[in-house]
């Protein structure tokens, strides 16, 4: 197979030119580059030709890397709810719908870990064995609001350290062992209210910078 070279543009892509011997060919790179590839290529028809079918190949790999699901949301209300979320939607980072999680055999939320975006709402409530949030630690943003309710365990927010956008408000109220807010040191954007209230151990809001 001939030489080949990858450099980074802009965000517009398309095939802009395929001639022999030299092809170029512009297509969009996995979401976690955020770039578009020009991949200048020097090679003959045939070598071409492999190279195509391994490319085509490659990107298909890349595709199951992620993949949005569950448009109309979904509710955890057991522990092996949670645990078995990678098994039944294998590949899902992107929740476009409303999640809630309550339960009072819930205890962690590990099985969550895949989890980069919810498109709706996010509730935590109601689940008294939850000690944190650890299991959530590559959500990045969630579209709608937060609710972190009824949590009587809950004695951190660990879990949320890429948590940067929340597009309406954000709730915490009546999680009777939690003492800061540590775990919200990345959030930068709150679109609604931001309430904080009867959390009767909070004793300093450390975590919000």
């Amino acid at each position: 197979m001939g030489n080949y070279q990858v450099r980074f543009l802009g965000d517009k892509g398309g095939v802009i030119r395929l001639s022999y011997p030299t092809y170029y060919l512009v297509l969009q790179c996995p979401k976690m580059i955020y770039q578009v590839c020009l991949i200048r290529l020097n090679m003959n028809k045939t070598d071409f030709m492999k190279f195509l079918i391994f490319l085509f190949g490659l990107l298909l790999s890349l595709s199951g890397w992620s993949q949005s699901c569950l448009p109309n949301g979904i509710t955890f209300s057991t522990q092996s709810q949670i645990d078995n979320f990678q098994t039944n939607y294998p590949n899902c980072t992107e929740i476009e719908g409303n999640v809630t999680i309550s339960g009072s055999s819930i205890t962690n939320l590990y099985g969550l870990n895949p989890i980069i975006h919810i498109g709706g709402s996010l509730t935590i409530a109601y689940s008294p064995s939850l000690t944190s949030l650890t299991g959530l630690d590559n959500l990045e943003s969630i579209g709608s609001y937060v609710e972190i309710l009824y949590n009587h365990l809950l004695n951190s927010l660990t879990g949320l350290e890429r948590l940067a956008s929340v597009g309406s408000g954000l709730f915490i109220g009546q999680n009777d062992f939690l003492t800061n807010l540590i775990g919200l040191d990345s959030l930068q954007y709150v679109g609604g209210d931001f309430s904080i209230n009867t959390n009767y151990a909070l004793t300093s809001l450390n975590g919000l910078s």
